[in-house]
């Protein structure tokens, strides 16, 4: 995870504190907000499983290149 974020902690930062500074929260209701959350959660978990699955299956065709495997 630490490579996967690697470049985008910075501006991820900077985009968390200008959201911040501006209020966003305060125009966001609780059950909005709470759906925004879950909403995201989803969103990351796909992502991190499409990740994991094309990283998983770029080390098998290597692994399998390395046996001599087709």
């Amino acid at each position: 995870m630490q490579k996967f974020l690697e470049g985008y902690k910075t501006w991820s930062g900077i985009i968390l504190t200008i959201v911040g500074l501006i209020g966003l929260p305060s125009w966001i209701s609780e059950g909005q907000l709470s759906s925004l959350l879950e909403s995201l959660f989803v969103i990351l978990g796909i992502l991190v499983s499409v990740y994991g699955n094309y990283k998983s299956h770029k080390q098998i065709g290597s692994l399998k290149k390395l046996a001599g495997i087709k």
